[in-house]
């Protein structure tokens, strides 16, 4: 049993309840069953005195009672001061989802701002999919931002300025592993925030795990600023765990984690990856 996670990266309309153009992920051959979706959304471009949520809606003609869903997500923001403001943070969220496939269907996502904005925001979607039974405690944790009882983890991070998608050191997975349940994908400021540059994009794996599959997990974002940032920067004091299920070789395995950022960056931006273990 495998979860596929597959990333979509879109921009919201920007007329309020006007969805934007919609992004298609195809599944793969062996999904049997949808089970959940991460969501992220901030500003490219930060606008004064504009608040908004946003709206983001999954349909699919190939999948029964798929196109029943439209969702609110954040990050959720009043409008903002007339000349500075520091940029709206968003976390990751984690909705659990139950929907039967047979496999190839095309999922279709697009996105609304619940106001009237001026440039509309970048959504991250992970569309989380299995090919067979998976681990109950693992899919229990779907939208509880946390992980199944873990025996082992490994961090590495990295500076990253510009959209080419790099990679970052390799994760060793130890031999007595039987399975992978869990990630972390973040990005933050290290240093001074440069006005108006927005952070966000997805980690993508590869592995020496045979058939690992499409892996590739939204980070958290950060909104642009408006002028010269005031008061504290961005920050999230939680940073959610995403939910996996790989299972393992029975040896020691790598996992790469490689950063894709939708925007360059001018300075001081770093990018993390955990992995989590049983």
């Amino acid at each position: 049993m495998t979860i596929y996670c597959d990333n979509a990266s879109l921009t919201s309309g920007t007329t309020v309840d006007t969805f934007g153009t919609g992004v298609n992920i195809i599944l793969n051959a062996s999904a049997k069953k949808i089970i959940g979706v991460i969501t992220v959304s901030y500003d490219s471009v930060f606008t004064a005195a504009e608040g908004s949520a946003t709206r983001l809606r999954l349909n699919s003609s190939g999948v029964p009672k798929l196109a029943a869903i439209d969702q609110l997500i954040g990050c959720l923001e009043t409008s903002g001061p007339a000349t500075n403001s520091s940029g709206q943070s968003c976390t990751q969220q984690t909705t659990p989802l139950d929907f039967d496939t047979v496999g190839g269907e095309t999922i279709t996502i697009d996105a609304a701002p619940t106001t009237t904005i001026t440039t509309g925001r970048r959504i991250q979607v992970g569309l989380l999919y299995r090919n067979s039974d998976s681990s109950k405690d693992v899919e229990d944790q779907i939208g509880n931002d946390n992980i199944a009882d873990a025996k082992g983890f490994t961090s590495v991070d990295a500076s990253q300025l510009t959209t080419t998608a790099t990679a970052l050191t390799a994760i060793t997975i130890p031999g007595w592993a039987r399975e992978i349940i869990g990630c972390k994908a973040v990005v933050h400021k290290s240093g001074a925030i440069t006005t108006g540059e927005s952070v966000g994009g997805f980690f993508g794996l590869t592995s020496t795990i045979p058939d690992i599959g499409v892996q590739n997990y939204p980070t958290n974002g950060l909104g642009a600023t408006l002028g010269t940032p005031v008061g504290t920067g961005m920050y999230d004091n939680k940073i959610p765990w995403l939910p996996m299920s790989i299972k393992t070789p029975g040896k020691d395995a790598t996992v790469t984690p490689t950063i894709n950022l939708r925007s360059a960056v001018t300075t001081a931006n770093r990018v993390a990856f955990c992995l989590a273990w049983r």
